[in-house]
C-alpha cells in the first residue's frame, strides 16, 4: 500500500490517507491536499463530543473515521463499516499508518437481517457500490449483519452516526432499532438521503423520512452553496422534495443532519441558515 497523501485541515492533527490509486494519482499530480465533502467534514468534526462514540456506516477508505480518530485520540471509539474489498484494504492501511487504535474496521454491510448477501460493484465510482441490486453490475458475495447484532453485549452507545450506503439506509436503520433507541436524542446523525438508490422508490423514501422525524430531533439540509450552511427542514417539505426535486427518477439527493439534543448544538450555530426550500 501507499504511504498516503497528506491531509491538511484546521484543528486536525498531521495525518496522511491512502485514497486509492486513482485519487492518489490525482492529488499527487495537482499537488494539493485532499478535499472530501468539505461541509460534511466540518459538521462531522463539530459534532465530535469530548469522548466520541461514532458509527461510520459506509466508511469507504476511512476519511471520516480517521479524521475523527485522529482528533479524539484515546478518548474516542469509532466503528467503521465497509464491505468492499479494495476500499476496506485502504481503510486498514489508513488506520495502520496513522496508528489509530481507536478505529475498529469491520468488513460487513449493515442490513435488517444477519447472513450473506451481494455487493453490486461500480467500476467507475468506488463510492457507489450497493447492496441493492443493480442490473448489469458485477456482484461479489459479502457479509451482512444487523447493527444490533454487531453491538450486542458491547458497552457502546453511539453519540454520532455517519451513514452513506447508497440507498440502503432504511434496512441499516431497521437492523439497528435497539441501538438507536438506546442512543436517543443525544445521537447526532449525518445521512445521505437518496431516493434514487432505494429499491422501494417514493414509498421507501417517505417511510425513511417518517423514521427520521420520529426521532424528535431537529433536521437540517446540508446546503452546499457558498461556504456552506445547514437549513432547517420539516417533514412536509422533505416529502414534497421526494415527489419533486429528489424524485427517484432524478439523480439528486440530500445530505441531512439530525442534530443532537445537547451542548454540541452550540458548535453548529455558525452553520445555521434560513429554512430550506425545494428547488425546481
Amino acid at each position: 500500500m501507499t504511504s498516503g497523501i497528506p491531509v491538511v485541515l484546521p484543528n486536525v492533527p498531521h495525518m496522511s490517507l491512502n485514497l486509492g490509486p486513482r485519487a492518489n494519482a490525482h492529488y499527487l499530480s495537482i499537488g494539493e491536499s485532499p478535499s472530501w465533502e468539505p461541509l460534511e467534514t466540518q459538521l462531522f468534526i463539530s459534532l465530535l463530543s469530548d469522548a466520541p462514540r461514532v458509527l461510520d456506516i459506509g466508511a469507504n477508505i476511512g476519511w471520516f473515521s480517521c479524521i475523527g480518530g485522529s482528533i479524539a485520540g484515546t478518548a474516542g471509539l469509532f466503528y467503521a463499516f465497509e464491505p468492499d474489498h479494495d476500499n476496506f484494504a485502504c481503510l486498514i492501511d489508513n488506520i495502520t499508518q496513522n496508528r489509530l487504535f481507536n478505529v475498529v474496521p469491520l468488513r460487513v454491510a449493515l442490513g435488517d437481517e444477519d447472513g450473506g448477501g451481494h455487493l453490486f460493484i461500480n467500476e467507475d465510482n468506488l463510492g457507489d457500490h450497493r447492496i441493492n441490486q443493480v442490473e448489469g453490475r458485477h456482484a461479489v458475495p459479502i457479509q451482512i449483519a444487523k447493527l444490533d447484532t454487531v453491538l450486542e453485549g458491547k458497552d457502546f452507545i453511539p453519540d454520532l452516526i455517519k451513514i452513506d450506503v447508497q440507498g440502503a439506509e432504511t434496512v441499516a436503520f431497521e437492523g439497528g432499532k435497539k441501538t438507536l433507541h438506546r442512543a436517543g436524542k443525544q445521537c447526532a446523525k449525518l445521512i445521505e438521503f437518496w431516493p434514487g438508490g432505494m429499491t422501494g422508490g417514493v414509498v421507501e423514501a417517505e417511510e425513511l423520512a417518517q423514521r427520521i422525524f420520529s426521532w424528535n430531533q431537529q433536521v437540517y439540509v446540508c446546503h452546499h452553496e457558498g461556504t456552506g450552511s445547514i437549513r432547517p427542514i420539516d417533514i412536509a417539505t422533505l416529502i414534497s422534495a421526494v415527489h419533486g426535486c429528489i424524485h427517484p427518477e432524478k439523480p439528486s439527493y440530500l445530505d441531512l443532519l439530525i442534530a443532537p439534543d445537547d451542548a454540541r448544538m452550540g458548535k453548529l450555530q455558525p452553520f445555521i441558515g434560513p429554512n430550506w426550500q425545494p428547488w425546481e
